[in-house]
């Protein structure tokens, strides 16, 4: 099974505008405008009858922001930033997959954070990758699916290096 842009583009905006009450605008990808800003990347794998991974990799600013509106505070902790993220890539993920084959589970999600990281999933081939813009702020969200042959797979990633 195979998702379409549009199913991602449901999900993602189904989650940020009821959790944090926030709009997202699909963009065009502006890797100028992209490497002005540290990012923040959680992702999720999913495992089971569908075996992928999803990323949510946003701005710093726009991590920090969602945080704020989570813990109703004006300046969230460093902590709270970042179980905002892993939250949210948990529901992204959890609508995805809510979408695919099952039976499937998702691990815990994992955060990335930096101004040069690349997140790297081995074994897996990118399957959607929508680039968004909220607050003034970029955001992406990438499926990548495990190759059946993972073994000889094209390594997939997620860039952020300046």
């Amino acid at each position: 099974m195979h998702l379409n842009n549009e199913d991602l583009r449901r999900v993602a905006e189904i989650v940020w505008t009821t959790t944090l009450g926030l709009e997202l605008s699909l963009v065009e990808p502006d890797a100028p405008k992209s490497e002005q800003h540290d990012f923040l990347t959680g992702c999720v794998h999913i495992v089971g009858a569908w075996e992928g991974a999803m990323a949510l990799c946003c701005s710093a600013g726009l991590a920090r922001q969602a945080a704020s509106i989570m813990f109703g505070c004006d300046e969230p902790q460093p902590e709270e930033i970042r179980d905002a993220r892993g939250e949210l890539a948990n529901m992204t993920g959890g609508n995805i997959k809510s979408l695919l084959p099952g039976p499937s589970r998702l691990s815990l999600p994992c955060i990335v954070e930096g101004k040069n990281h690349h997140l790297t999933i081995g074994g897996s081939e990118l399957l959607n990758r929508l680039f968004f813009e909220c607050q003034g702020e970029p955001l992406e969200v990438l499926l990548m699916k495990r190759n059946s042959d993972s073994r000889h797979a094209p390594i997939t990633g997620l860039d952020k290096s300046a």
